[in-house]
């Protein structure tokens, strides 16, 4: 059983010089024996393709439509379904709200009872005649908008004890199956905004269940990190800086689910609760412009305004706050690294960051410079006045 949330998102990200295939993705739910399970095909005329999974394991099988009748593909296949062997049979007969048959495998057969709970238009690229295409529907960013993975995803929740700071209440918010945890509101001035916001934080955790889930689905015999959650059980996110306007959460930790590393990550979201959608930056500072980069495109390029400030970071600069490895310093800052600075708030100021950064130079990662508000005078946009009182 393969875990395919990742599969089909980056499959939908593909472009192709086929046309447009149109796809009917219908979801249903039932039960395979005893056992409760979710099952999606995905059709074009008589091609189809699709997946199921149980719900205790939350895993997906791959299917695929063979002159009329389904078949269970074997475990891993996820990309090439037609080349993939076959596992077991589905024969399934429509009934007046769904479907229903048997699942025989090894000369066992076991009822199905499903009944269908929601379908919807889509497309993918390429050939319909090959059940790959159809299994790389396009399902878009949202989750919550796919009937299929937000059954998948979005499993039984449990909150954690509420932290108010002023206006703003948030809490921890648990997939009760696997663990995995991230920040979501409970209380802010603007309703609509929150709701938005809490929207935005409850993809992240589904993205997060999905990754972890995908290393569940690993069998044991991959590597150490098969059958196991990847360590996304053990991310953490925190609260680092709340106002009636702006949310920052800092997240981050050590995962791994096979290959040379484990993947080590630091790093700031931010969300602006007047819009309801992450912050942009660029409302409140006068960061970039239109202009030419070295090889003289047009380009957005730092204003004068933030090249000064930048200009006067160093190790010796009174805002400096890294208690790092002087190697990780280097002679020119973070374009040591190739990279550049992320920007965030804290309760003192403008915070500069080293954020997820490759592997070799992970214990690198961390906050460098924390700017006072009172030295941002000449980067504040008009509109910043309305999420920093220090703007005034």
């Amino acid at each position: 059983m393969k875990y395919l949330v990742l599969s089909v998102f980056l499959a939908g990200m593909v472009t192709s010089v086929h046309a447009a295939t149109p796809v009917t993705q219908t979801v249903y739910e039932g039960t395979i024996g005893k056992s409760p399970i979710v099952l999606e095909t995905l059709t074009n005329g008589d091609h189809g393709a699709g997946q199921y999974f149980y719900r205790k394991h939350r895993a997906s099988i791959s299917l695929r439509l063979d002159k009329g009748q389904w078949s269970e593909l074997a475990d891993g296949c996820t990309y090439d379904l037609a080349s993939c062997d076959v596992k077991a049979h589905l024969k399934l007969t429509p009934t007046g709200g769904g479907l229903s048959g048997t699942w025989t495998a090894n000369g066992k057969s076991l009822p199905i009872t499903l009944k269908q709970v929601a379908a919807r238009k889509s497309q993918a690229e390429g050939a319909p005649t090959d059940p790959s295409t159809l299994f790389g529907m396009d399902r878009g960013s949202d989750v919550t908008a796919d009937p299929y993975l937000f059954r998948q995803l979005a499993g039984e929740t449990i909150y954690g004890p509420e932290t108010r700071t002023g206006h703003i209440g948030y809490r921890t918010a648990t997939d009760k199956d696997t663990g995995i945890h991230f920040i979501r509101l409970t209380a802010a001035p603007d309703a609509a905004a929150l709701a938005k916001v809490n929207a935005l934080l409850d993809q992240r955790r589904y993205e997060m269940v999905g990754y972890g889930l995908e290393c569940r689905a690993t069998p044991q015999s991959d590597g150490p990190a098969g059958g196991t959650l990847g360590d996304w059980d053990s991310y953490e996110s925190t609260v680092t800086y709340a106002t009636d306007s702006l949310l920052v959460i800092q997240e981050g930790g050590s995962t791994y689910c096979g290959g040379a590393h484990p993947n080590n990550s630091f790093t700031y979201s931010m969300y602006d609760l007047r819009r309801g959608e992450v912050f942009d930056l660029n409302r409140v500072l006068k960061l970039t412009h239109p202009g030419k980069d070295a090889d003289g495109h047009a380009a957005q390029v730092n204003t004068p305004e933030y090249d000064a400030l930048l200009a006067r970071l160093t190790p010796k600069s009174p805002w400096f706050s890294a208690d790092v490895d002087p190697e990780c310093l280097g002679p020119d800052g973070a374009e040591s690294f190739g990279s550049s600075y992320s920007l965030t708030f804290n309760a003192k100021g403008l915070v500069l960051s080293l954020t997820d950064l490759p592997h070799v130079m992970g214990a690198c990662m961390g906050d460098y410079y924390v700017i006072p508000y009172a030295a941002l005078k000449t980067l504040w946009t008009p509109e910043a006045k309305l999420y920093f009182p220090e703007a005034r």
